[in-house]
C-alpha cells in the first residue's frame, strides 16, 4: 500500500504555491540530510520560480563543486555496458538451461516417485505396518551387502 498520487499542476495563488514550495523544500532537505548522515555523498540544487540562481544544500558552493566534478569523473572513467548479441544469446541460453533442469527435475519425480496415491487411503496403522516392512527389507538388503564385501 503506498501513498495515492497527487496530482501535479499550477497553484494558482501566490501565498498557497509558496508555502507549498517552502514545505517541499524543508522535506527534500530533511531526505537528503538523512541521505548523507548514512555515510553517502549528495546535494540538493534547486530554482524557485523568481530565478535568483539556485538554492543548495549544503550550502558551500566548493564542496558542492567538488562532487560535481567527481560526478563527471566518474562518467568519463566508466564506459556504459553495451548490451550486444552474445549477452542476449548468453540470457537465453541460460533461460534455456533453467528450463532443461526444471524438465529434468520434472521427469524425475514422474519416472521414480517417492509418495503414491495409495498411500492416501491408508490409515496411521496400515502406515505404521508398512514402514516396518521397509524397515526390514532394508535391514535384510544391508546384511546381504555386508556379507558379500566380507568375502
Amino acid at each position: 500500500m503506498g501513498r495515492a498520487k497527487t496530482a501535479m499542476k499550477y497553484i494558482q495563488d501566490e501565498n498557497p504555491r509558496k508555502v507549498c514550495f517552502r514545505q517541499r523544500k524543508k522535506g527534500l532537505k530533511s531526505k537528503i540530510s538523512q541521505i548523507t548522515m548514512s555515510g553517502a555523498k549528495a546535494c540538493l540544487v534547486m530554482y524557485d520560480e523568481n530565478n535568483e540562481g539556485p538554492m543548495t544544500w549544503p550550502e558551500d558552493l566548493a564542496t558542492i563543486n567538488s562532487m560535481l566534478q567527481e560526478y563527471e569523473h566518474q562518467k568519463i572513467e566508466k564506459t556504459p555496458k553495451v548490451f550486444d548479441v552474445n549477452d542476449y544469446f548468453r540470457i537465453k541460453k541460460n533461460m534455456v538451461k533453467a528450463e532443461i533442469t526444471k524438465v529434468h527435475k520434472d521427469i524425475i519425480s514422474i519416472k521414480y516417485p517417492t509418495w503414491h496415491p495409495h498411500f492416501n487411503k491408508m490409515d496411521e496403522n496400515q502406515l505404521r505396518n508398512f514402514m516396518a516392512s521397509i524397515d526390514v527389507k532394508i535391514r535384510a538388503c544391508n546384511h546381504k551387502i555386508s556379507t558379500l564385501k566380507s568375502s
